[in-house]
Formats: C-alpha cells, sequence, structure tokens
C-alpha cells in the first residue's frame, strides 16, 4: 500500500521518536504508530531490520505488534532469531503462541469487517459503529473481537465520540492487559473523570504502562479539570491511591 505524502512525514516524525531519550515520548510513538495502522507497516519492518538503535528496534516490534497485518507478524517472528537478546525474547513474546485453528472465524469476522469498510461520514456512522460493538460483545468471544473492539474505538475516536467510553474502560480492566498502549491513546482523546480507577489499576498492575497512563492522566487533569475531590479519583482501590498519588504528582508537573 502507497504511503501518500503528507502520511509519510507524519510516520517518519513518528518513527524518529521511537530512539527518543524520553521513554514517554517512545510509547507514545509506539502506540500512535499502532493507530496509523497499514501505512506504517513497511516502515516499521525496515526498521525493525535495519540498522537503527536497539530501542528504536524494541519500539518497532511493539507497534508492530499492535497491527493486524500479514507482513507484521511475518517480520515479528522473524525477529525471534534476531542475534540480540532483547530483541530476540521481545519477539517470541509478541508473537505468542501459534492461534488454535478456528475454520468458522473469517466468516463470523466478515460482516463485521464489511460494515466498517462502509460506514457514512460522520456522525452519520455512529449508531451504526455502537451496535457494531454490542453485537461483537454477544456473537464473538473476548480474544476474537479484541481486533475489531479496537478498530471501532479509532472510528469513534477519529469522531469525537464517547458513545461507547464505557466499552474502552473494559478494554483496560481486561486481564493480562493487551495493547495498552493504543488503548491509552484514544482514552487521552475521548476519557474522562471514569476512566482514572481503571489508570491506576493499570499501572499497578503492568509498571511497564506507567509512563503512558501519566501522559493519559496528564491530559484528562487539563480537559476536564480533574480534582482529587471528583467522585471517580476518590472510587480508586485502596490498594492502588498511593499508587495515582504518584501518577497524579508526574501529571500535574506536566501541565
Amino acid at each position: 500500500m502507497p504511503i501518500v505524502p503528507s502520511r509519510s512525514k507524519h510516520i517518519q516524525a513518528l518513527i524518529a521518536a521511537l530512539a527518543a531519550p524520553s521513554a514517554a515520548e517512545r510509547e507514545s510513538a509506539i502506540a500512535r504508530l499502532g493507530l496509523v495502522g497499514l501505512r506504517a507497516v513497511l516502515p516499521l519492518v525496515a526498521v525493525l531490520r535495519g540498522g537503527s538503535s536497539l530501542e528504536a528496534r524494541l519500539g518497532a516490534l511493539q507497534a508492530l505488534a499492535q497491527i493486524d497485518d500479514a507482513r507484521a507478524r511475518a517480520a515479528i517472528l522473524g525477529a525471534a532469531d534476531d542475534p540480540e537478546p532483547r530483541l530476540a525474547r521481545a519477539a517470541a513474546l509478541a508473537s505468542g503462541p501459534p492461534p488454535p485453528e478456528a475454520p468458522t472465524e473469517p466468516r463470523a469476522l466478515r460482516p463485521f469487517e464489511r460494515g466498517l469498510e462502509s460506514l457514512p461520514a460522520g456522525a452519520k456512522a455512529l449508531p451504526a459503529l455502537r451496535d457494531a460493538l454490542r453485537r461483537l460483545e454477544g456473537e464473538l468471544g473476548a480474544s476474537e473481537a479484541w481486533p475489531l473492539r479496537l478498530r471501532i474505538h479509532r472510528e469513534l475516536v477519529q469522531r469525537g465520540s464517547r458513545i461507547a467510553l464505557y466499552d474502552l474502560r473494559d478494554m483496560l480492566e481486561r486481564r493480562p492487559p493487551r495493547d495498552s498502549a493504543a488503548l491509552l491513546d484514544l482514552v487521552a482523546q475521548v476519557g474522562d473523570a471514569s476512566v482514572v480507577p481503571a489508570l491506576a489499576r493499570l499501572a499497578h498492575d503492568a509498571p511497564a504502562a506507567s509512563a503512558s497512563c501519566v501522559e493519559t492522566l496528564a491530559v484528562l487533569i487539563h480537559r476536564e479539570r480533574l480534582r482529587k475531590t471528583h467522585r471517580y479519583v476518590k472510587a480508586v482501590r485502596p490498594e492502588h491511591r498511593k499508587l495515582l498519588d504518584g501518577l497524579w504528582a508526574k501529571a500535574t508537573r506536566r501541565r
């Protein structure tokens, strides 16, 4: 798939950020490259296979793991044999065990995929997107529905909609954490105070996501004018409150 010039500059800027000194900047670039999707695959594969720094290659690997594409999966599998031990281990974890055979799964997914390919423009698509989420929950298992749920949320975020924020919170609460960088990027764009308990829990359960949680919380505090007295902030579990205090302090320093 050719990369249009305007998008190409954006992708190259994000790829350059994969080697940034700041962990938060690297994680943000990883999440945004995952959201770019198919257009980012070939540049990311080039970074993964090229002579870039180890941090950049690890970031490219994580971004590719968020994209549902055969070329991305092949590049990740190939990196599992890389002579660099950290990269090989990360690739082995990202590739995971082979999925069980499910001959009926592609057929079950096709109606949803066709629906997403023929969405009307703007807000007219919102009822169809909300209906697709409800049907996915009823007709497919959590594992099979996950990539489409993420895609639907990207469509909703592009339209500035919060109508399925409840489902986005549910995805953040799933354990073990999955695609947390991509989810947090979506939450930063449309989330509200109700996601704060999920952020605190994610930072507790997945310390590697803490920097992204801080970035997301900083956006929410500023946009939603959050205070620690807000009922959702006070609803954070007791075992997560001390951690939230640390996240909050870091987040407020960013604004």
